[in-house]
Order: C-alpha cells, then sequence, then structure tokens
C-alpha cells in the first residue's frame, strides 16, 4: 500500500492566494500590519510556507483574527509543514462556514489531504466522495486519489 504520507506528496498543490488589493497593486502601505499579509502572501506565492507561517500567524494575533481568508490559507502553510491537528480544526472550520463560498470545496480538498498524511483513510472517502461529483480542479484532484486507493 502506498502511505499517506507518498500520497499527500502526490496530490498537494497550493491554490493561490486571492488577495485583490494586492493583486491590482492598489494597497497603499498605511499600518505595518497590513504589510505583513502582503509579506505573508508573497512568502506564500513563493512557496516558502515557513516564513508565511509566521506572517500569518502574527497577522492573525495581531492586526486581523478575524481575517478567515487569511486563516485558511495559515492552515495550508500549517499543513504542508506536517502541523496537522491546527491545519485540520482551520479547515473543518472553513468548510462548516465558508468565508467565500469557493472556499468550501477548497477546504474540503485540504482537509482530506491533512487526514491522507495521517493515515487517517477511512476520513477521507466521504470527504472525496463529496467533491468527485463536480468537473472542477477539485472533482479532478478527488477521482485521482480515489484511484489511487482502487475505488
Amino acid at each position: 500500500a502506498v502511505s499517506g504520507e507518498d500520497m499527500y506528496r502526490t496530490h498537494f498543490t497550493a491554490i493561490s492566494y486571492v488577495d485583490d488589493d494586492v493583486k491590482r497593486g492598489t494597497r497603499t502601505q498605511v499600518k505595518s500590519t497590513e504589510d505583513v499579509k502582503t509579506k505573508a502572501i508573497l512568502a506564500y506565492t513563493e512557496g516558502n510556507y515557513a516564513q508565511a507561517e509566521g506572517l500569518f500567524q502574527l497577522y492573525l494575533s495581531q492586526a486581523d483574527p478575524q481575517d478567515r481568508i487569511a486563516r485558511f490559507f495559515y492552515g495550508i502553510t500549517l499543513l504542508d509543514q506536517g502541523k496537522l491537528k491546527p491545519a485540520i480544526s482551520i479547515f473543518e472550520d472553513t468548510r462548516n462556514n465558508p468565508p467565500k463560498a469557493g472556499l468550501q470545496r477548497s477546504a474540503t480538498f485540504y482537509l482530506a489531504l491533512a487526514h491522507i498524511r495521517q493515515e487517517q483513510h477511512d476520513k477521507v472517502l466521504p470527504l472525496l466522495q463529496s467533491l468527485a461529483d463536480r468537473e472542477d480542479r477539485y472533482g479532478r484532484k478527488a477521482v485521482e486519489i480515489l484511484s489511487d486507493y482502487g475505488l
């Protein structure tokens, strides 16, 4: 059998952080806290998850604990570094109460990956099956992973 770690490595891809102000380049450097968020997003975008984790943590604890979109991406940085318990609670929260509708499927996918990495395969299947019914990136990924399970 393939290990959960190997399956995780095969199927993990980071979703890009969409922050309209950063994308448009219209964000003015008013507060240093906003700057921390910008730096966190840049580190995340570059795949530097250890650095992004620290910056998101700082931003969420000091500037805006209610920024649940940033919190979701913080969860992805935790997931990739193997900090699975806190990542799982973030993904469950995002999935049950998404700050943006589109994040529900993303959160479901990353929650499945976290359970794969923990070898909790019984929890993975219902999550993947709930994604597999749609022809989007998560639906396709779910079908790929289900076939790795021989389903």
